[in-house]
């Protein structure tokens, strides 16, 4: 097998047996190069000529999926003429069209929705260790759509009903929305979302998620934990969890619309993926989803303001359990 793919190859051969780097040598394109060489990979002959090119497999694997487009082998047919270069492209489009379309329909547009801001002036020093006392930061309450092409609407978090939290009179909420509201002037109907990936089950985050009646909730198991039950032993740390958003969670479990998440770097749903670490709750998430040309993340309260982000600083006092696993979060992004 390996010879006769050698064989409907060997026109390419004198790009490896040369020892270039592949950006030396590319006869459409770069990333178009790459489809090739992790054809060659596959048939598992060529990992010296991979070596010599200087290209770790893994990398290949990760631009095909960033380039996985059918339409440029195409182009390659057109512009060549050998019956080799015909069967090449011919099993290449046959090999990577169905993963082509699935990668194509597990990307998301992504939204952040701001639903509320505030009257009252904040700053620096009042959400990031290190920042400055006299340095204003706006804050705004938000949440994420995804719009899925495999026809998922998912959203990440799920905004407050201010009527329900006490907190809104700390904040001095300002130009409220309710959340499935916004959504609408979208074209999104409350019936339409089938997920809500929750951060953490602070007041902000979760007390929208009953406007949704089709979504499933997603939730860190030891948030769901320590949300329900040990926040409210004797000295648990409780700290912008409401009891009506307690009854919810408990509600949507005994429904079978909530799914728990067993740790870190877990794939949820397609091109979905989350991550822990933070530390904000008993286990904050983060989000990572693609929106065709580059992976988005969604840190929500696992980085509350970009100075963290820009100084690799942890939150003020009471933002995390674990400031340097939270500076540590930061870092993978």
């Amino acid at each position: 097998m390996g010879a006769l793919i050698r064989s409907l190859f060997e026109d390419y051969w004198h790009y490896f047996d040369k020892g270039y780097t592949l950006c030396h040598y590319t006869f459409i394109g770069l990333a178009d190069f790459f489809v090739f060489i992790r054809v060659f990979n596959f048939g598992g002959f060529c990992a010296n000529y991979l070596r010599a090119a200087g290209t770790l497999s893994i990398g290949c694997t990760l631009v095909l999926l960033k380039y996985p487009n059918p339409a440029t082998m195409l182009r390659i047919l057109a512009s060549r003429k050998s019956v080799k270069s015909f069967a090449f492209v011919t099993a290449a489009l046959l090999f990577f069209a169905p993963f082509w379309v699935q990668a194509q329909s597990d990307t998301y547009e992504v939204f952040a929705i701001k639903f509320a801001g505030t009257d009252k002036q904040f700053y620096e020093a009042e959400w990031a260790t290190g920042g400055g006392k006299d340095v204003p930061v706006p804050i705004s309450f938000m949440f994420w759509l995804l719009k899925g092409k495999n026809g998922r609407n998912i959203l990440v978090d799920a905004g407050f009903m201010p009527e329900k939290v006490k907190e809104e009179e700390f904040f001095k909420l300002a130009g409220y929305i309710r959340p499935d509201s916004a959504l609408l002037k979208m074209g999104v109907k409350p019936g339409d979302i089938s997920d809500i990936i929750l951060s953490h089950p602070h007041w902000d985050h979760l007390g929208g998620a009953a406007l949704f009646p089709n979504a499933t909730l997603w939730m860190q198991e030891h948030d769901f934990e320590g949300f329900v039950g040990t926040a409210w032993q004797k000295d648990g740390r409780r700290g912008g969890f409401a009891q009506g958003d307690v009854r919810m969670v408990i509600d949507l479990n005994l429904a079978g619309k909530l799914s728990l998440i067993a740790g870190d770097n877990k794939d949820i749903l397609p091109g979905v993926t989350v991550f822990t670490g933070s530390k904000h709750t008993y286990d904050s998430q983060y989000v990572m989803v693609s929106n065709g040309k580059e992976k988005v993340v969604i840190a929500s309260d696992n980085i509350w303001i970009y100075y963290s982000l820009d100084h690799l600083t942890p939150p003020s006092p009471g933002g995390t359990t674990d400031p340097q696993g939270y500076v540590e979060a930061i870092k993978r992004r």
